[in-house]
């Protein structure tokens, strides 16, 4: 990319830029098909840019290796989403607007900040809307992989961009207007039951676990911005009076759900929304900020609530954080320490660190009881460059990030003097193990 260009911009677009280029290297694959294949299809439209190559070449270069602008190519983002943001960092409008056009989704240029290119993507993707061509597709939520079928108007408000979703809005008005004859027509239609969805859903790609959005408010929250939940609050017809108990539930899971900054704004500003969410949701969304003011102030209905919870509380289930906003792997710990300091005479230190003891006492996979599925039925199929097939046996599922979610669970049940029983043994050698893989790299 081009140093004047960059130097040119102001720095919000310019961080907006360097977090869009490095998601190429969030999604890696492990198929020997694909080894570098993502790494040379990004490096050679990084290439031909940098070496000012004309669009026609660059649209050459698309057709004659068969990429498409709308696929992902094991990326995080789509190659046209990809193209814009380098061709933006080295200045060329011609291949900004030669993406933005080529472009099949939205996502991957939802931080768009340019007017005029806000405008054009505005233009398009409320059209897919209108139009009701909108699938059940991918999208980025922050730097998390999702599965969605919100319409594009709906993703706008998910991605915090306030400019973004007032271009929505004109456009939205504009072709309203144009064509509000064929409009009225569709609404007759659409009245019919089951014709229209009444709500939409969104879910990250490793957990099977939908969030659902019945409304503007809804996805503001899940946005994760206090400008967006301002914006929306100020400018939408939003009545929680009126809201159905199911809504009520669903906006209660978002708020439950939502990343720090956003729940540390609610918590100052939105003490009303706070309230629908229910000790349950945030316990299970694994929320701390929002499970310490519980804690402060509604301390005399906690103590049922927080039971139920240990006794369910399973490590190798993951919080029901809102998509974007995972948890990392001191919120174990961090919900522990919550529990610590309200001093409950339920929740005493004896009974806490029991209550890790028995977390740390499970494995890190779910085991399979091959005699009760039997082993035809288990076995999957394994390909290997397509050459040929082997089927393997698999007798457990790990789960993702629970060892390591252990290993810093075990050094605070450690900090507070729990006992290394024979059942933590094993988990004690992991993390020696893993001590002395990390000193022989080091050495190197």
């Amino acid at each position: 990319m081009k140093e004047t260009v960059l130097n040119a911009m102001n720095p919000v677009e310019r961080e907006i830029l360097e977090k869009e280029l490095q998601k190429v290297h969030l999604k890696k694959s492990t198929a020997l098909n694909d080894i570098g294949k993502t790494v040379w299809d990004t490096k050679k439209i990084r290439e031909l840019l940098d070496q000012d190559a004309e669009l026609e070449e660059i649209k050459r270069f698309f057709d004659e290796n068969q990429l498409k602008p709308d696929q992902y190519n094991r990326n995080a983002i789509p190659l046209a989403a990809y193209t814009y943001w380098y061709g933006r960092g080295c200045g060329r409008e011609d291949v900004c607007l030669w993406a933005l056009e080529s472009a099949t989704t939205i996502d991957g240029l939802l931080q768009v900040q340019e007017p005029s290119h806000l405008e054009k993507i505005a233009k398009k993707f409320i059209s897919m809307d209108k139009y009701g061509v909108v699938a059940f597709r991918k999208m980025y939520l922050h730097e998390e992989l999702c599965w969605t079928d919100a319409p594009n108007y709906l993703a706008a408000v998910m991605s915090g961009n306030v400019s973004l979703l007032q271009v929505f809005e004109a456009k939205d008005e504009e072709m309203t207007e144009e064509n509000m004859e064929y409009w009225e027509y569709t609404c007759e239609w659409d009245r019919i039951p089951g014709v229209r969805k009444t709500y939409y859903s969104i879910r990250r790609e490793t957990i099977v676990g939908d969030f659902y959005i019945p409304g503007i408010l809804t996805a503001a929250i899940l946005s994760g911005s206090p400008e967006m939940l301002d914006y929306c609050i100020d400018h939408y017809d939003i009545d929680g009076a009126s809201l159905a108990y199911g809504e009520k539930e669903v906006l209660g899971q978002a708020v439950a759900g939502a990343g720090k900054e956003l729940t540390e704004y609610m918590l100052e500003h939105y003490t009303g929304l706070i309230e629908l969410a229910e000790p349950e949701q945030v316990m299970k969304a694994g929320n701390v900020p929002l499970l310490r003011y519980l804690l402060e102030t509604h301390f005399e209905h906690l103590n049922w609530y927080a039971t139920l919870f240990f006794n369910l509380r399973d490590i190798r289930t993951p919080y029901m954080s809102a998509p974007g906003f995972p948890r990392d792997v001191d919120t174990d710990v961090e919900m522990y320490r919550a529990f610590l300091e309200w001093e409950s005479p339920a929740f005493s230190m004896d009974f806490i660190i029991g209550q890790m003891r028995a977390e740390l006492a499970k494995p890190a996979e779910r085991e399979i009881d091959l005699k009760y599925y039997g082993e035809q039925e288990i076995q999957k199929p394994y390909h290997v460059n397509d050459l040929f097939a082997r089927r393997m046996t698999y007798e457990w599922i790990k789960v993702p990030d629970c060892m390591e979610r252990k290993v810093r669970l075990l050094e605070f049940y450690q900090e507070l003097g729990g006992e290394i029983t024979e059942e933590l043994s094993e988990i004690t050698g992991y993390i020696e193990h893993c001590r002395r893989i990390d000193e022989l790299f080091a050495d190197d």
